[in-house]
């Protein structure tokens, strides 16, 4: 029996209008040897009807069911059966553009890599797909797209990397030596996966090119999820900073401080709809007061974009005056070299100045 080249593993929930033109658009993809798990997360319409059908007709794809469980259960469950040297993800309301995988396979056996990521294209609620607007993974530049490398090459870059998993191939011998898998939250069950691929992948490449396409959902139902899941944040911060704990003391804190800006950036995104504002804020408060400030560095906090909010909910008072820029600047360089300094500089980024 010829090797098994790539599983593409697909969560399913509710997703019924949706369904044909994912699996058709897998279905289609040039590999050879392909297979395609299904997982199907108690839907409550005709979705597992549906895969059902793809799979009497066509023997790649295979179907698992499963009680409701999110996303990151659903993904671990087709991990347990995959069988194909690379894994690939995808969720059931997207869709693979013509030839990614093709593209993808063949990058990742010509550099044997363990992990490549590439950018996507996406589509607005109601709109086509393969529409001009694209993530091209901005930043990483020119220069550091189609080469080798690996987290301590690049960090403050990569972790900008979209944390989503559909958008790249993973060698599952990797994965599985790694004991790598995704989180059972709710909400944010992908965010810790790529985490753990990016401290433990020795080859790692990132390309620009478009792979999926990627089905933006209706901004209300979305900032109504997170604002009654809030908490997912808060432990999916745990979970990292559990993961980081033997990192040398540089790269630990990076990845805090991205953590703690994600926190944020989501919070104050969500803070004017939510439902419980009084609720959200006491939520957010208790998480910070246990925070040990050590972990991303006082002066961080001190000058980071949302320190304004942080010494509110941590210490009811306005936050210190944020050192001068040029101080800010020199701190930048000696901590991350030049070329990163004056690429913050132009496009006045802050957060990542202090030690």
């Amino acid at each position: 029996m010829e090797k098994m080249q790539i599983s593409v593993i697909i969560p399913v929930y509710n997703t019924e209008a949706h369904l044909n033109a994912c699996l058709d658009g897998v279905l289609s993809q040039n590999i050879p040897n392909l297979e395609v798990i299904c997982v199907d997360d108690g839907s409550t319409d005709r979705s597992l009807e549906v895969l059902r059908e793809y799979a009497a007709r066509d023997p790649r794809v295979v179907v698992l069911t499963q009680k409701n469980s999110f996303a990151g259960v659903a993904r671990n469950h087709g991990l347990e059966v995959a069988r194909g040297e690379y894994v690939a993800f995808l969720d059931s309301d997207d869709q693979f553009l013509p030839g990614a995988l093709e593209g993808l396979y063949a990058q990742a056996k010509e550099h044997d890599l363990d992990v490549i990521k590439a950018g996507f294209s996406y589509v607005e609620p109601g709109g086509e797909p393969y529409t001009t607007l694209y993530s091209t993974l901005s930043c990483i530049g020119k220069s550091q797209a189609k080469r080798v490398m690996r987290f301590t090459d690049l960090p403050l870059r990569l972790l900008q990397v979209p944390d989503v998993p559909w958008n790249g191939l993973y060698r599952r011998a990797f994965l599985e030596q790694n004991h790598i898998h995704f989180n059972s939250l709710r909400c944010i069950n992908d965010h810790s996966f790529w985490i753990a691929c990016l401290i433990h992948a020795p080859r790692l490449m990132v390309t620009h090119t478009p792979v999926a396409c990627y089905r933006v959902e209706q901004s209300t139902s979305l900032v109504g999820r997170k604002a009654a899941h809030f908490h997912c944040q808060l432990e999916s911060y745990a979970i990292v900073r559990e993961m980081v704990k033997d990192l040398p003391d540089k790269l630990r804190r990076a990845v805090m401080r991205n953590e703690l800006n994600g926190m944020f950036g989501w919070y104050e995104r969500l803070r004017p709809q939510a439902p419980d504002v009084e609720g959200l804020d006491r939520q957010v408060a208790e998480f910070l007061k246990q925070l040990d400030e050590e972990e991303v560095g006082v002066k961080f906090l001190r000058s980071f974009s949302y320190s304004g909010s942080y010494f509110s909910l941590r210490y009811g008072q306005p936050a210190p005056k944020r050192p001068n820029p040029l101080v800010r600047a020199v701190s930048c360089w000696r901590d991350h070299g030049w070329t990163y300094t004056w690429e913050k500089l132009r496009s006045k980024g802050e957060q990542t100045w202090v030690r």
